[in-house]
């Protein structure tokens, strides 16, 4: 319930609230690969091992069957709602639209919801077996420790290194495909970087416009990832978790987007209900395809910026 609303009865013209500084969009959906309309208690990721050619080595021989391996992950359904409360009286007394506000207020608390169960799903366990069975850590591989330092172009190298080694999106780059990669860094993990000369200096990342992070404060793009900021990055004292992934590595399974309705409640006197729910889960599809580069937040970086223009 809305307990707070007394604060805008009127005791000044006003027409409009703000809303906070908040997280307001989506900013991970588009990097996974996403199911929707699912039925059932719980939705599968197939996945399906490589094979090779047999040579063939005689005349009228036997046919040489290959066996790639058959492989699942599993996303279990998860609910979820969010409910204000706008009582009716209140609503009388007030000259902003509080309805209109709510409605706004929920749409981006599911906003930030789909990006939480994503980054979730990337740095904890996954599920597979033929019912769940098995529980799969993010291997140590795909781990980069954070050694003392910040977000450096060194750990975008071995992330990208460690990605090339299994395979991960080389065709995807070599056909030219954007944003099949991202990276998802903190503030912190920003500002380190733009500290580093070979992520600022034109002489490294060239002069167009979209590439001027002095400029525009933030870096569009690096070695093939695209990065997003996000502040619901897990922090151990001073270690943020950042994490690197191909999209084909993560998955979202969506049961239901979105379920809205604003109704009176007769048994709350009528106050008025804005109502929304959703039903989703996601998974890590592919280990190979997601890296976890831990960062010290305390340190600055290996560069002052004013180096740049020595």
């Amino acid at each position: 319930m809305a307990v707070s609303v007394p604060n805008w009865i009127v005791q000044q013209y006003a027409d409009m609230a703000e809303h906070l500084y908040q997280q307001k969009y989506p900013r991970l959906r588009q990097y996974v690969r996403a199911k929707t309309g699912v039925r059932g208690e719980r939705c599968s990721f197939d996945r399906l091992g490589a094979s090779s050619f047999n040579e063939i080595v005689d005349r009228h021989g036997d046919t040489q069957y290959v066996d790639p391996e058959h492989t699942r992950r599993w996303v279990s359904k998860r609910d979820f709602d969010h409910a204000i409360l706008l009582d009716r009286q209140d609503n009388l007394e007030i000259l902003v639209n509080a309805q209109e506000a709510y409605v706004a207020n929920g749409a981006m608390a599911k906003a930030r919801l789909g990006d939480t169960r994503i980054l979730r799903a990337a740095e904890g366990n996954a599920y597979q077996g033929k019912e769940t069975a098995v529980t799969t850590a993010l291997p140590a591989a795909q781990k980069i420790a954070n050694g003392g330092t910040g977000l450096t172009p060194a750990k975008f190298r071995t992330a990208r290194e460690t990605m090339s080694t299994d395979e991960v999106g080389l065709d995807d780059m070599n056909m030219g495909m954007e944003g099949m990669f991202v990276a998802v860094v903190s503030p912190v993990g920003m500002k380190q970087m733009l500290a580093q000369t070979e992520a600022t200096s034109s002489d490294f990342i060239g002069s167009t416009g979209q590439r001027m992070p002095l400029v525009n404060g933030r870096i569009p793009e690096y070695m093939g990832f695209k990065l997003q900021q996000h502040n619901d990055l897990t922090k151990t004292g001073n270690i943020r978790q950042c994490l690197f992934w191909h999209r084909e590595s993560m998955g979202l399974a969506i049961w239901e987007e979105e379920f809205m309705t604003i109704d009176p409640l007769p048994t709350k006197r009528y106050s008025l209900q804005i109502y929304r729910a959703c039903s989703l889960e996601a998974t890590r599809i592919q280990d190979e395809g997601v890296v976890q580069v831990d960062i010290d937040e305390t340190q600055l970086g290996d560069c002052s910026i004013w180096q740049l223009f020595i």
